[in-house]
């Protein structure tokens, strides 16, 4: 892939390539790439699309949930985004807005669908650096989305760390 390739090249020199360098690495790259399948191909070119963005990623239950509405999911996700660092969401209901391009009556609308569906947890701390403070309740997801089975074939050996949390013996 063309982003391993950029890793490795970085890797073995000291400073970050110049722009002329990372385009001959990607006609260089391409080149070897105009015979290869349709799967590779699209793996090659997101490889290349993924440097330097940011993405943000839900889990797929919240997603699938018809519970929640579109708008709902989107908020949840752009929330879940903003707990990298601290565990919760500190953003205000301005930045929430300008950020998934709702007003913010709307906003307001589906923080409480996400509090009423028990997927998120809002606390006020007047006195702390950031006041209000947006959790996700990970063990109500937990519980309303159980993990999906997972198959593992009889030949394959598990460590007894693996077999406990897959509930194997």
């Amino acid at each position: 892939m063309f982003c391993e390739l950029v890793k490795n090249k970085l890797l073995k020199s000291a400073i970050c390539p110049p722009t002329w360098e990372l385009i001959r690495l990607y006609n260089q790259h391409t080149l070897k790439m105009e015979n290869t399948s349709g799967d590779q191909k699209f793996m090659n070119n997101w490889s290349i699309y993924e440097i330097r963005r940011r993405f943000l990623f839900a889990p797929t239950a919240i997603i699938e949930d018809v519970r929640l509405s579109a708008q709902a999911k989107i908020l949840f996700i752009t929330i879940n985004s903003f707990c990298k660092k601290f565990g919760y969401c500190f953003a205000s209901n301005e930045i929430l807005s300008e950020k998934i391009g709702l007003k913010k009556t709307m906003l307001k609308k589906y923080l409480k669908e996400l509090k009423d569906n028990q997927i998120i947890e809002v606390t006020i701390h007047p006195l702390n650096k950031h006041p209000r403070r947006i959790y996700i309740d990970f063990q109500e997801l937990m519980k309303r989305y159980p993990k999906l089975p997972v198959n593992i074939p009889s030949s394959c050996k598990l460590s007894a760390k693996a077999a406990k949390i897959l509930g194997k013996r």
